[in-house]
């Protein structure tokens, strides 16, 4: 039968931005994005995918020496990807990118068991994520994410849930991201106990092993360079 569901509360406008910087060197580019905006404390939603994107961010400096670097962190998340829309008119052509590695939401949350309405802390990750990744990526993604749950499952980026979508509708034909949507998801509950950096450790370490994949398949060689 039909029903009525009233919804009382306050709605604002807030501003927001993009924060972006690159990193010139050599001709090939490594992308690296992360939101930056998200619901209440969105510890697990935003904190995980920037400390990831940090990480990574800090990494490849030192690691690719050959790469140029451009970092995204965008706003307007909740606005169908806003700023992402807006930033990549300014990001490398995707001819000249070797790898763009989104780090999305909640890419590591603590697992829960649930009995009669208690949850009790468990020392494995919730496994409700999942891995995206264009064709050229996902034998590599296949091989780094293999062992941690719900990561395993490597598929096509799906159009609407995430800013891959916006980055592979621009052509860019190696793309890889990560979502998760843990009970805590877009809730109050997403908070510090969500989190616990062991299990977000493993996740940033196969972020890492797919772009070390590609870089070693894609390295120009010296007839190359020729």
């Amino acid at each position: 039968m039909p029903a009525t569901l009233f919804l009382h509360g306050q709605t604002n406008v807030r501003q927001t931005m993009n924060l972006q910087a690159t990193l010139r060197r050599g001709p090939r580019w490594l992308c690296l994005s992360t939101p930056r905006t998200g619901w209440f404390g969105c510890v697990a939603e935003r904190g995980t995918g920037t400390a990831a994107f940090l990480a990574m961010a800090a990494w490849a400096v030192e690691r690719f020496p050959d790469l140029s670097l451009f970092l995204l962190n965008t706003g307007a998340h909740e606005y169908r990807f806003a700023g992402a829309h807006r930033a990549l008119s300014q990001a490398p052509a995707p001819a000249d990118t070797l790898a763009w590695v989104h780090l999305g939401a909640a890419l590591a949350v603590r697992d829960r068991l649930e009995i009669r309405g208690e949850l009790f802390d468990l020392p494995s990750a919730d496994a409700n994520r999942m891995t995206m990744a264009t064709e050229l990526l996902q034998e590599a993604a296949r091989a780094a994410f293999r062992g941690l749950p719900g990561l395993e499952r490597v598929t096509a980026p799906v159009t609407g849930v995430s800013e891959i979508g916006a980055i592979v509708e621009r052509g860019y034909s190696r793309a890889l991201a990560v979502l998760g949507i843990p009970r805590s998801f877009h809730t109050r509950a997403d908070d510090l106990g969500e989190v616990d950096a062991r299990l977000l450790a493993p996740v940033v370490r196969a972020h890492m092993a797919v772009v070390e994949t590609v870089h070693r398949q894609t390295r120009p060689t010296s007839e190359d360079v020729a």
